[in-house]
Formats: C-alpha cells, sequence, structure tokens
C-alpha cells in the first residue's frame, strides 16, 4: 500500500521526481541495456559526465569498456562480466581513466533491473571516485611500513652491536687472559726464588710479545673500522716488505696465538726474495685475519695452505682450507661490515676481518676474492702490487 502523500504523485511527476534527484546526486550513475548490442550505455547522470570528464554525446551509445586503460585490472573486469552474463550484483573498484587520459580508482556497484516479466533488461551503476581515500590509506601503510622497516633496522642494528661487543671482547679477553697468566706464572717463580735462565726468559717474552701483537691487532682493527664507517681513508705508513718473512711472520704469531701447532700451515715461498711496499703492520693484519679464520674454521686440524706467486705486476697470496665453507648465496655478503656466515655461528668473531682486508688492500692498489664450497673449504685470494698507486 502506498502512503497518501506517495499515492498524490501522478506516473509522471514521479519520473520526474526521480530525474531530478539522478540529477542532483553528486555519485555518477549510468543505465546500461542489454538488449542492445554490445550493451551500450543509455543513461548518464551530470556527476559521471563530471567524474569522467566526457560530455554525454561521446558516453552515449558506447559500452562503458571506453574508460578502461592499461592499468584496469583484468580480474576486475572479468569479475563484472561473469556477474553481468549471471545477472547479478556486483561491487569492484578498479582503476578507471577519464577523457583527458589521468587515471581514478573507481568504486563502482552494478545492479541488475527487470521488466516486468522479470527477465534482466538493464543494469544500473553507481561510481564514486576513490582515488583520495585510497592514496590516504597507501600513503598510512607506506608510512608504517618504514616505520616497521626502521624499527626492524635498528634492531638489527642494536644486535650486531651486541654481537659485535661480544666477539670483541672475547678477541681482546683470549690474549689478555694469556698475558695476565704468563705474568703471574713468572710472579710465583720468583717469589719461589727461581730465576728463569735467559733463554726461558726470551720465550716467555717473545709469547708476550705476540699475545700483546694480537690485542693490538684487535684494537687497530676497531679502530680501522669506525674509521671506514666514517667514510675516512686509512693512513698508510708505507715501507719495503719482504712478503716471505711477512708471511712466515703472522703464520708464526697466528697459531702462537690460536695454540696450534706451527706445522698445521703449510707455506710455499718463492725461492728468491719478492718485495712490495706497504703498510707493514695492516698487511700482518690481513695476513692474520685471513690465516687466522682458515685455521678456525678447519675441519678437525685438516692443514691450511699459504702460496705465495711473484708476477709482474706484483704477488699473489692464496691461503686455502678444508673446512666448513660459506654457502654460495653467501658469498656477496662476507665483505659487507659485521657480516657473519651461517657456518660461522658459535664460533667467536667481530666481522670486521674481510671487509677491514678488503678496504687495506684496495687502498694499497689489491683486491682480495674468495672461493668457498660449503662443507669442503674455502681459498681466498691477495692480489697486493708491489707499489701503491699513489707512489711513482
Amino acid at each position: 500500500m502506498m502512503s497518501g502523500a506517495a499515492s498524490a504523485l501522478s506516473q509522471a511527476q514521479r519520473t520526474r521526481l526521480f530525474h531530478r534527484a539522478i540529477a542532483a546526486t553528486s555519485t555518477g550513475v549510468v543505465i546500461v541495456d542489454l538488449r542492445l548490442p554490445d550493451q551500450p550505455l543509455v543513461f548518464v547522470n551530470p556527476a559521471f559526465l563530471q567524474l569522467t570528464g566526457y560530455p554525454s554525446d561521446e558516453a552515449l551509445g558506447r559500452n562503458c569498456r571506453f574508460m578502461q586503460g592499461p592499468d584496469t585490472d583484468p580480474a576486475a573486469v572479468a569479475e563484472i562480466r561473469d556477474a553481468i552474463a549471471a545477472r547479478h550484483d556486483v561491487a569492484v573498484t578498479l582503476r578507471n581513466y577519464r577523457r583527458d587520459g589521468t587515471a581514478f580508482w573507481n568504486a563502482l556497484t552494478l545492479s541488475p533491473v527487470p521488466d516486468e516479466e522479470g527477465h534482466v533488461t538493464h543494469y544500473v551503476g553507481v561510481q564514486t571516485d576513490v582515488t583520495a581515500p585510497l592514496q590516504a590509506e597507501e600513503e598510512r601503510a607506506t608510512l608504517l611500513a618504514r616505520e616497521q622497516a626502521a624499527r626492524a633496522e635498528a634492531e638489527a642494528a642494536v644486535r650486531v652491536r651486541d654481537r659485535f661487543l661480544s666477539s670483541a671482547a672475547h678477541d681482546l679477553r683470549s690474549p689478555l687472559t694469556a698475558v695476565v697468566g704468563t705474568v703471574q706464572l713468572q710472579q710465583r717463580r720468583l717469589n719461589r726464588g727461581r730465576v728463569p735462565s735467559v733463554d726461558e726468559q726470551r720465550r716467555q717474552l717473545d709469547t708476550l710479545s705476540d699475545l700483546l701483537r694480537c690485542l693490538r691487532s684487535t684494537v687497530d682493527e676497531i679502530t680501522d673500522a669506525a674509521q671506514l664507517q666514517m667514510s675516512q681513508s686509512l693512513a698508510l705508513r708505507l715501507e719495503s716488505i719482504a712478503v716471505g718473512d711477512l708471511v712466515r711472520e703472522s703464520v708464526r704469531v697466528v697459531t702462537a696465538a690460536r695454540g696450534v701447532p706451527g706445522a698445521m700451515v703449510r707455506v710455499d715461498l718463492p725461492a728468491d726474495p719478492v718485495i712490495v711496499v706497504g703498510d707493514r703492520a695492516r698487511l700482518d693484519r690481513v695476513l692474520q685475519n685471513i690465516i687466522g679464520n682458515a685455521i678456525k674454521y678447519s675441519l678437525n686440524g685438516m692443514p691450511v695452505r699459504v702460496t705465495v706467486v711473484p708476477g709482474e705486476d706484483g704477488v699473489t697470496i692464496t691461503i686455502q682450507d678444508h673446512g666448513v665453507g660459506i654457502p654460495a648465496d653467501e658469498l656477496p655478503h662476507l665483505f659487507t661490515p659485521f657480516y657473519r656466515a651461517s657456518t660461522a655461528r658459535g664460533i667467536a668473531g667481530t666481522g670486521l676481518g674481510l671487509s677491514g682486508s678488503k678496504a687495506i688492500l684496495e687502498q694499497h692498489g689489491g683486491t682480495i676474492a674468495l672461493r668457498s664450497v660449503a662443507g669442503e673449504g674455502t681459498t681466498v685470494t691477495l692480489l697486493l702490487p708491489h707499489t701503491p698507486p699513489s707512489l711513482p
């Protein structure tokens, strides 16, 4: 039953009221005739024309696909097509294009309109520009993602810092403990009235000297890392260096500090001396780092081989071990400061050795390359020119 007010309106009045209401609404409204070829638009309201920029004579009589473009989602179009074929309601949000080519997000609702016999002959479409709220939501999501990424990065940095401090403390504590132990042993002997022989004193002093060199090497490594993090170059103290002597000395210090027999590291040197110009202390640290890693990650005391091969442009030093190796997908990250391979878990280290060695060699005009197979071992190749490029 119609109310008195509604029944007082004639059919013509209701039709005119409907048209005025549709014309006045700020939402785009269209009607599609399913009975005509290609299902064209047969009605568009002013809001639709304003939304799309098309005049009515360019919109009427055309299928609404003219609003589609390169970024219109085919899945959304297929959903619309399937709903119309099944004569169902459908609501989608898709990217459409105005007459001037600008894109917008269109929240589209399509509803079937049946005739007196219940057959769907038309569809009415309601369209709303939701670009602004979607962009605002996207910006909020982007800001949230950035905030989460920044928080994750900060938390990762804290973990790296804590791991580094723990490893650095270990690297400093080990030789320091040995130094204290050696000194205390001599104190006890002296308190008992036992004076060590000259040879014994020399051996003890050599041991202390090696341990103190390890301590200084760790401190220098941290200092250099701080300079490199601030994009500062290292101040090299250049001198002539006999590579064979440097290698032998580095091997001696590393094996003594790690408590392994010197025979574990096999050194192959050329018959004639090879001389380069470089920073002896830093190159010594490079060798100690690489050789120390080879010993540390070797399996069951397998031997480490160090080979020196002279060339016209410089000298090549190869350090090869048969240790735990490194997975292939981790190799590109090995020279990143503080990065440690998954196979190094549970083994002390600062994660600065390789990155610092690379920086030192590059400042000498040299290179470092690494090949590794997980479970088989690692080969590190150092190429050092006879003279750094900054010198004549």
